[in-house]
């Protein structure tokens, strides 16, 4: 999707947080990939202003946030999810009937 991104500095920022999913990812084993192990990828905050994870800047950002995280096992017909940063927000769920 990069060649449609009109923000070319902004997709830069976007494709250093999908390699750092990558990176944790990478380090999970194939029985290891639970929902908790997923939601630590999700509640990541390394690379600062570039983290999975982004907060309200302190003053010097450029005002961009998480506002919303969401799982889902379509296996299962279940997803996760809630409001805010997915370190900080209480879990909602939703079953696929």
């Amino acid at each position: 999707m990069t060649r449609y991104e009109a923000d070319q500095p902004y997709a830069v920022r976007s494709a250093r947080r999908l390699d750092r999913a990558r990176q944790l990812l990478a380090q999970l084993s194939s029985t290891s990939t639970d929902e908790q192990a997923l939601m630590t990828i999700l509640s990541d905050h390394e690379n600062g202003q570039d983290a999975i994870c982004r907060h309200p800047p302190d003053g010097d950002g450029d005002g961009t946030k998480t506002v919303f995280w969401c799982l889902a096992d379509v296996t299962s017909r279940f997803i996760r999810y809630g409001p805010g940063n997915p370190c900080r927000s209480r879990a909602q769920s939703y079953t696929f009937r």
